[in-house]
């Protein structure tokens, strides 16, 4: 009997077996949530569990209870092997237990945990070491909550994970139409930056010490590119920021973007509050995108939402010689200055 069938007793009232699960949970963005789900897939595939993704109290919905999953992609009962609960009946888990870690229980598996800096730390390093030592544990439902960039398997698996999902048809539409209206018969050039708009950039803040320069350097890359694609290549803008935005149109002549919903300056990232016009899906329209261009220019360089294109863009070709070149004269530049890090943005060819 397949791990599918033998779990599906756990969601009614009988409980037939033991079939053990890992339980993805995130409500941030959407680059966040994809990296966290890989994680939690490769764990599962790892320990032979079922995987349940529970998106609920994503700020994408209007309603805080519902799975914010199954608005962004068709439910599989699969993925390579693994099976999966992603609908409604992720609500009626009723798995006795143990969990790991052990603040989890069946009441409380809808509910958002709030923790410290500190707590919220170690148990994100703790879940991260779980899934790179592929250690099976004793409990029979294992929930990650935290962000689980740190545990991605390598880009073959990634890819082999993100090639099973299957959007919802209205995105899958929609990504179709913009790339044969916009993105067709000339070099395309992908452009994501994001700024946080005043949300919590962590990791990325140090990129934006600098805005104006930050701007500076992305115009640069984009520049190189579309001089060597030639000048009709398409240059193609995502961002969470209108400023940044603003920005780089005055910079890049015809751009193209997107009509898009922008918060306003300084009011937090951009999915922290729900489009008020719609139940909001340009944000796969836009993630999907950025993998249907001949070149992809990340700023920062490690930005979730830009991960679907970097991985599943297909491979033009390698960087041009010239290209490294101007990247090498331009790190040359930069450590003089002392940051301490590639304030550049990434290339992806």
């Amino acid at each position: 009997m397949s791990d599918l069938r033998r779990t599906a007793g756990l969601f009614g009232r009988t409980v037939t077996d033991r079939a053990r699960y890992v339980v993805s949970k995130r409500r941030t963005g959407l680059g966040d949530c994809l990296v966290s789900l890989i994680s939690a897939w490769w764990y599962a595939k790892q320990t032979g569990r079922t995987l349940v993704i529970d998106w609920r109290g994503s700020r994408y919905l209007t309603d805080p209870m519902q799975n914010a999953f199954p608005h962004f992609f068709e439910v599989p009962e699969e993925i390579d092997g693994v099976p999966v609960i992603a609908d409604g009946r992720v609500a009626d888990l009723k798995a006795e237990g143990p969990y790991y870690p052990p603040i989890w229980m069946p009441e409380t598996l809808h509910l958002i945990l709030n923790r410290s800096h500190d707590a919220y730390v170690q148990a994100r390093d703790a879940a991260d070491r779980l899934v790179r030592d592929g250690r099976d544990i004793d409990a029979q439902v294992v929930v990650f909550d935290t962000c689980m960039n740190m545990s991605c398997p390598d880009d073959g698996m990634c890819r082999r994970f993100l090639s099973c999902l299957r959007p919802v048809p209205s995105v899958c539409r929609a990504v179709a139409a913009f790339r044969e209206a916009r993105l067709g018969g000339s070099p395309a050039i992908g452009v994501h930056i994001r700024r946080g708009n005043g949300g919590d950039m962590m990791e990325h803040a140090k990129f934006w010490r600098n805005p104006k320069r930050a701007i500076a350097a992305c115009v640069a890359y984009i520049d190189w590119v579309r001089e060597y694609l030639g000048g009709d290549a398409v240059v193609f803008l995502c961002t969470d920021s209108r400023w940044a935005a603003r920005q780089v149109d005055k910079r890049v002549p015809g751009l193209l973007m997107r009509e898009k919903y922008f918060m306003s300056e300084g009011k937090g990232d951009l999915h922290s509050h729900l489009n008020p016009h719609r139940e909001d899906l340009d944000v796969l329209v836009e993630l999907l995108l950025l993998a249907h261009v001949d070149v992809l220019i990340r700023f920062p360089r490690d930005s979730f939402f830009s991960a679907y294109g970097r991985l599943m863009k297909p491979a033009r070709a390698s960087a041009p010689p010239d290209f490294l070149c101007f990247r090498r004269r331009r790190a040359a530049a930069n450590e003089t200055k002392g940051y301490g890090f590639d304030p550049d943005p990434a290339v992806d060819w």
